[in-house]
């Protein structure tokens, strides 16, 4: 099982998550609306999110599935401190 951290670098993946909670923040989906998308309890959620524990490669995706986020897009802005959310924001005006 990968997780995000063997698939990129550390603070790559930490800015990724980072930058998934934002997204999840403006597109008004819950923690618990991942949980529920993606099959997960919201405390094992929120616990990934916050980088209590680790996400795997496979959540992440899910993740961003479930915020309405291609994944690969959130990873391409972390590597270059980028903002998704920007992205977002910029392409509705």
């Amino acid at each position: 099982m990968n997780t995000l951290k063997d698939s990129v670098r550390s603070e790559v993946a930490d800015s990724a998550i980072r930058e998934l909670c934002k997204l999840a923040a403006y597109q008004g989906v819950t923690k618990g609306d991942i949980a529920k998308s993606i099959g997960l309890g919201r405390q094992a959620v929120s616990a990934k999110l916050n980088r209590r524990v680790r996400i795997t490669l496979d959540e992440f995706i899910a993740m961003a599935n479930a915020v309405g986020v291609k994944p690969g897009q959130i990873i391409a802005k972390a590597e270059g401190n980028g903002s998704a959310l920007a992205d977002k924001e910029n392409a509705r005006r």
